[in-house]
């Protein structure tokens, strides 16, 4: 039983390896790393049904019960990831028409979350949104980016942000509700507005009130 149990615990952890140098290869490879990914998770979920099994069994071992747990936690996760990872990818394809796009995309999103305060999956979620109301592909990163910095100085959560952004696309102009809210987070679009142009702050407030400071406008201010 010990050997049977080993045996299997070897087969796990190779597939483990699997799926970590899989992770490893997204961020190279784009959608054949990916491919291999997918193939890794899916040896994985084979071998941990099939340990499954045989704990059910009875044939768990004591001392070896808690490495046996961590290790099939650990596969789990990975599998979860991919399947995550699989369904942004079809998200991020259907906004913008092209899946070598929204790999690269993906990627880049990733890669700013290691460099920032952010999970990859906060930075995914942001750009959903962004995208979703139709922000041009080749804006995603420098806006999240920016709207990132944003997040870190307020602790406002950076998805919450996005929408206030995306919301000010929908309306195809900055409104004061949009103002106040982009305000509390600790950015005024209209002081980079008047810093970029000259123009006064009297004069962008009023070109407000009237509902001439158009996404345009605001837009330059996050890039």
């Amino acid at each position: 039983q010990l050997k049977t149990v080993t045996s299997d615990i070897n087969d796990l952890k190779k597939s483990i390896d699997g799926v970590s140098k899989s992770i490893e290869n997204l961020n190279k490879k784009g959608a054949a790393g990916m491919n291999n990914f997918g193939n890794a998770t899916k040896q994985a979920a084979s071998n941990f049904s099939q340990f499954g099994n045989i704990v059910k069994g009875g044939l768990a071992i004591i001392g070896i019960q808690s490495g046996i747990q961590a290790i099939k936690e650990f596969g789990v996760e990975a599998i979860r990831s991919a399947a995550e990872f699989q369904k942004n990818q079809i998200a991020f394809k259907t906004f913008i028409g092209s899946t070598a796009e929204a790999n690269k995309i993906l990627n880049d999103l990733v890669q700013l979350a290691i460099k920032t305060p952010f999970t990859s999956e906060q930075t995914i979620q942001a750009a959903r949104v962004l995208a979703a109301y139709g922000v041009n592909a080749q804006q995603l990163i420098p806006i999240v980016k920016r709207l990132g910095n944003i997040s870190a100085g307020t602790q406002i959560p950076l998805e919450q942000i996005a929408l206030v952004f995306g919301q000010i696309k929908a309306a195809g102009k900055l409104m004061g509700q949009d103002l106040l809210q982009l305000v509390n987070a600790g950015f005024n679009p209209l002081q980079e507005i008047s810093e970029r142009t000259g123009e006064s702050m009297a004069s962008l407030r009023k070109r407000m009130g009237e509902g001439k400071i158009s996404f345009k406008e605001v837009e330059k201010s996050f890039i």
